[in-house]
């Protein structure tokens, strides 16, 4: 079963980069290949539902790319509508907590495009699903474009606490990168967007002691201790020096060959063996006594 999960679970993924061609091909009949007129519901020949959105029921003509009643994309559905659904709802596709955010996504941002629904309050919850995804550049993009569209709403000062955070997060990540410079910029950007947020005022000063600016770093962190005197990073970092721009160190000399070692003296290949030593020869008998009278 870890293996059917894993086949068709690759198999989906598959399919959604082919959402495109999906759509091409939309009046084609995925069970017997006919072809459909774009104001067909159901194949002519083998009653497919050819439209059907799985989020509400709904049946929908062929040409149409979205719900008729709850706005969702229709491509996905068109996809899921050709796996076992027995296999799909015991796997839950289409149902994880990421693809339920992509799909809000695109409902949202369909709606946004014709003009369906109150734009501020569409363009807010855009901002609050790319958040839920952890899109962070797309994220404060939103919040940049509600304020220019929206200054006077009573949602602007959370969408500009919430832009902060966004560049926060994405200064963030650039810092983890190592690319300080591109950190330093959206750190800039997130004191600016919320001048009271102690937090990025703090990490301002610490990627600037990194790239030694050492009076961009000290006035940094000075805000950050005269918006919260109890900040102790912002302290400590007070009394670090700045990073200093030093030559690289000339390269070391390549060590001299170390010098072959002497041969090792072998024997004579013909030496003759030692020739045996002869045992040295017994002494004669010694003859008996002569006899008594």
């Amino acid at each position: 079963m870890p293996r059917l999960h894993s086949t068709v679970t690759l198999l989906l993924a598959f399919l959604f980069l082919l959402i495109p061609a999906v759509q091409a091909f939309q009046n084609v009949c995925p069970t017997c290949r006919t072809l459909a007129d774009p104001e067909d519901v159901v194949c002519r020949k083998c009653l497919w539902q050819l439209n059907q959105c799985l989020v509400c029921g709904t049946t929908n003509p062929v040409s149409a790319n979205f719900c008729a009643q709850c706005d969702n994309a229709l491509a996905p559905s068109r996809v899921l509508a050709t796996i076992d659904p027995e296999v799909r709802a015991k796997l839950k596709l289409g149902a994880s907590p990421r693809a339920l955010l992509e799909r809000d996504l695109s409902r949202l941002q369909h709606l946004l495009e014709v003009g369906k629904g109150n734009p501020e309050e569409i363009l807010f919850q855009i901002g609050l699903t790319l958040k839920k995804m952890e899109f962070a550049a797309r994220e404060a993009a939103i919040w940049a474009d509600f304020l220019a569209r929206f200054p006077a709403s009573p949602k602007a000062e959370e969408a500009a606490r919430l832009r902060a955070d966004a560049l926060f997060r994405w200064g963030a990540l650039f810092y983890q990168q190592g690319d300080l410079e591109a950190a330093e910029e959206r750190f800039r950007q997130a004191t600016e967007a919320e001048p009271r947020n102690d937090t990025a005022w703090t990490w301002l000063g610490r990627v600037r002691l990194k790239l030694a600016d050492g009076p961009g770093a000290r006035a940094a962190l000075q805000q950050a201790l005269t918006i919260n005197p109890a900040n102790r990073s912002a302290r400590h970092l007070m009394g670090v020096k700045p990073a200093a721009h030093r030559p690289p160190p000339p390269a070391a000399p390549e060590p001299e060959p170390a010098p072959a070692p002497a041969p090792v003296p072998t024997a004579p290949e013909s030496a003759p063996a030692p020739a045996p030593v002869p045992a040295p020869a017994s002494p004669p008998p010694a003859s008996p006594p002569p006899a008594q009278p």
